[in-house]
C-alpha cells in the first residue's frame, strides 16, 4: 500500500548538518541545496556551514562563490530532482543546436526558464512575440559539447520531436522519475477541464514511443489508476499523442508526488492546487 504524506519541514540531525554542508562545498547550487533540506533562506545554510566552520567559513564562502562561477552542467547521471527536471524540459522543449555543439532550452513561461536559468548560472535571453507568436519565449543556450553525447541517453538528440525514443534509465535514476515527469509535463502538458467542467491533465507527444513511456510509467511507477493514451485529430498536421488524467485518485497522486512543492513552473504548480480546491472543494490544499 503506498501511503502519502504532506511535506513537513525535516528535523535536520548532525548527519544531515554534515551532509548539507559538504553539499554546499561541493558547490551544489543554492536553491537546489534549499529544496532538497526544505529550508527557505540562504541564511540556514550559511548558519550551518559557520557551525562547523567557525574559523574558516570566509574562506569556505569565497571557495563556494568562485565554483559557482563557473559552474558546469554534468547530466551523465540524474542524481538530483534538478537534474531530472532539467531533461524533462529538455525531452519536451529542449533541443540540439544545428552545430551539434550546444543544447538549447526554450519556453513561454519566464519564471520557468529563470529557474533554470538561476541554478545552471547561464543568462537567459527575451525573443518578443510576432505575428506568427503570440507569445514572447525565452532561450538559454549551452554550448557543451560533452553534455550532448550525455544528453543521447535520455532520447534528446537532433531533430527529436517526431522520433525521441523514451530515456534509458540506470535503477539509481529511477527515484528521480516525479521529476523527470515534471519537467515533462511543464514542458509539453496542459492542465485543464473537460467539458463537464472536470480537472483534465493531457501530455502531448509527437512520439508514439515517448507518449506510451509516459502512459506505463504514470501507471507503473506514480500508480495512477485511469491513464489514457490516444491519438489527437491532425487536420492535415503530423500526429500527435495525447496521454490523459481525469480520474480524482490520479490528480491527488499528481499533487503528492509530483507536484508536491514550488519548483520550476509556479503557474502549474498553483493551478492543480486550484483546480483541487475548486473541484473537489478540498480546502485543506495550501498554496
Amino acid at each position: 500500500m503506498v501511503i502519502f504524506i504532506k511535506n513537513v519541514r525535516p528535523i535536520i540531525t548532525s548527519e544531515a548538518e554534515k551532509a548539507l554542508v559538504h553539499d554546499y562545498i561541493s558547490g551544489m547550487p543554492i536553491k537546489q541545496i534549499l529544496t532538497k533540506y526544505n529550508f527557505k533562506t540562504a541564511k540556514s545554510i550559511t548558519d550551518k556551514v559557520k557551525k562547523y566552520y567557525p574559523d574558516t567559513y570566509k574562506n569556505i564562502f569565497q571557495s563556494v562563490k568562485d565554483k559557482h562561477k563557473s559552474y558546469s552542467i554534468d547530466l551523465s547521471v540524474i542524481d538530483s530532482e534538478f537534474d531530472a527536471y532539467f531533461i524533462g524540459l529538455l525531452m519536451t522543449d529542449g533541443y540540439i543546436l544545428t552545430n551539434g555543439y550546444g543544447f538549447g532550452l526554450d519556453l513561454t513561461d519566464e519564471d520557468c526558464i529563470k529557474f533554470i536559468s538561476d541554478i545552471t548560472n547561464k543568462p537567459y535571453h527575451t525573443y518578443r512575440r510576432d505575428a506568427q507568436d503570440h507569445k514572447d519565449r525565452y532561450r538559454v543556450i549551452y554550448n557543451d559539447i560533452k553534455t550532448v553525447k550525455d544528453l543521447e541517453r535520455y532520447g534528446i538528440v537532433r531533430n527529436k520531436s517526431l522520433t525521441i525514443q523514451p530515456p534509458i534509465l540506470y535503477p539509481s535514476e529511477e527515484k528521480y522519475i516525479p521529476y523527470l515527469l515534471r519537467g515533462a509535463i511543464d514542458g509539453n502538458g496542459c492542465l485543464t477541464y473537460t467539458s463537464y467542467n472536470k480537472p483534465w491533465l493531457i501530455l502531448y507527444s509527437a512520439s508514439k514511443d515517448l507518449a506510451v513511456w509516459y502512459a506505463d510509467t504514470l501507471e507503473n511507477k506514480i500508480y495512477m489508476r485511469n491513464v489514457v493514451i490516444r491519438l489527437n485529430e491532425t487536420n492535415g498536421h503530423a500526429p500527435m499523442w495525447r496521454v490523459e488524467l481525469t480520474n480524482t485518485e490520479d490528480f491527488y497522486k499528481l499533487k503528492a508526488v509530483i507536484y508536491d512543492k514550488p519548483f520550476g513552473m509556479n503557474r502549474k504548480y498553483a493551478l492543480l492546487r486550484e483546480m483541487l480546491r475548486d473541484y473537489y472543494g478540498d480546502n485543506s490544499i495550501a498554496s
